[in-house]
């Protein structure tokens, strides 16, 4: 009998252990970025074949909720496209020209360029970077359940993208 008592509790401490551990990042982006097109193509619409793309995804975590079940989430992504292509974009996008556009600081990352890092500013409640750049409606490139967000021109070649679920 003694012996079953210390399976029973040796097995379910197992138990509460697994059950403990969690892949949760707290909202965090991954630290690194993916370049896989092919992969990009099965969570947006891309309008114009890029020529380069740097993005990754993120669990957007509401307040500090671990509570298991569906979660909202995010994409951010850089898009090198060829200048005509952007011309074509935009024209087919709706510019917010008075609208700031807002990411969480847990979604903006370490591998964006300076060039579009200083476009950024940190936001009164320190919570958000944002910018006063033009934004555009980005639902030439949303594709369920990514369908909010918007996109800014960086340059001439690249946009960046930010799409997030809810």
């Amino acid at each position: 009998m003694q012996k079953y008592k210390y399976k029973l509790l040796f097995i379910t401490s197992l138990i509460l252990l697994i059950l403990s551990c969690s892949d949760n990042n707290n909202g965090k982006f991954m630290p690194t970025a993916n370049t896989d097109i092919d992969t990009l193509q099965k969570f947006i619409n891309l309008p114009k074949n890029p020529i380069k793309a740097t993005w990754e995804t993120g669990d957007i975590v509401k307040g500090n909720s671990n509570v298991p079940g569906p979660k909202d989430w995010a994409l951010i992504a850089l898009l090198e496209f060829d200048k005509n292509d952007v011309i074509e974009i935009i024209k087919q996008s709706t510019t917010n020209a008075s609208k700031t556009a807002n990411i969480p600081k847990s979604h903006f990352s370490t591998w964006l360029p300076d060039e579009i890092s200083s476009q950024f500013s940190i936001d009164s409640s320190g919570g958000y970077y944002q910018t006063s750049s033009a934004t555009h409606d980005a639902s030439l490139f949303s594709k369920s359940p990514l369908l909010n967000g918007f996109y800014i021109q960086v340059n001439e070649t690249d946009l960046l993208l930010y799409l997030y679920s809810n």
